[in-house]
């Protein structure tokens, strides 16, 4: 086994189903074959209410690409769920997974409704080329982007 490198800053897991990343992956791999048990071992994180604060906080539009992205998909939705900043929409446009990814985003759009997980196809050219059909989308109304791989654990 190769040693680590010291300059390499370790990755910080993050919990929200209380197993590591690594575990809920694998947990979620091994229900390949059918959706329907798939989906009872996606570990779905509630919202938080959106605040009802005097000063309104900027929009930001989570810009995610996704192609085959079932292993982490579920994590990193929960992961953009549990941020602090209250005022978020994710715009998702999938490549043409043919895994459980764009059953995975219609699951959240369910529980979290159009107005926070907006679900498009994409243009089926590469990752560069489906982040910018995301940015140049003319009916995103925000204040900012963030743009996040299907992979990303938000911390």
């Amino acid at each position: 086994m190769a040693a680590q490198d010291p300059n390499k800053p370790k990755r910080r897991d993050h919990n929200v189903w209380n197993l590591p990343p690594r575990k809920v992956s694998r947990r979620l791999l091994r229900h390949d074959n059918s959706w329907d048990e798939f989906r009872k071992v996606i570990p779905l994180v509630p919202l938080h209410p959106r605040s009802n604060l005097d000063a309104t906080p900027p929009k930001v539009a989570v810009l995610m690409c996704t192609m085959q992205g079932q292993r982490f998909l579920a994590e990193q939705l929960n992961s953009i769920a549990t941020q602090t900043h209250p005022s978020w929409e994710i715009w998702a446009s999938d490549d043409g997974s043919d895994d459980h990814t764009h059953s995975i985003l219609e699951y959240y759009q369910e529980h979290w409704g159009e107005d926070r997980l907006s679900i498009h196809a994409g243009p089926a050219e590469g990752s560069t080329a489906n982040f910018l059909s995301l940015t140049c989308r003319a009916d995103i109304d925000t204040e900012f982007f963030a743009y996040a791989d299907q992979d990303d654990i938000w911390e």
